[in-house]
């Protein structure tokens, strides 16, 4: 989803099998110790579906750099909503 929006971003992998997700350092940013978690400012948004609703609802804006639509969420009262909503879940 960073991609198709044409965000800058740093990645950060987080070792499963050494159980990296335990860390305090990664429970403080999600309590359950799960992965994905998205940090964009001051928001931390967890689980994948909500991240991508989370960046098209935030970055809804704009063309990117390569000239191609940006992803752009259906706005809270338009219809095709739930079409979005399908497609992300």
């Amino acid at each position: 989803m960073l991609e198709e929006i044409g965000a800058t971003y740093e990645l950060q992998h987080v070792d499963l099998m050494q159980g990296e997700q335990k860390s305090a350092e990664h429970r403080a940013l999600n309590p359950m110790g799960k992965v994905p978690v998205l940090i964009d400012g001051d928001a931390v948004v967890d689980e994948a579906a909500a991240i991508a609703v989370y960046l098209a609802d935030r970055y809804a804006a704009g063309v990117r750099a390569s000239g191609r639509p940006g992803v752009r969420a259906s706005d809270l009262d338009d219809p095709r909503r739930g079409v979005f909503l399908r497609w992300c879940f």
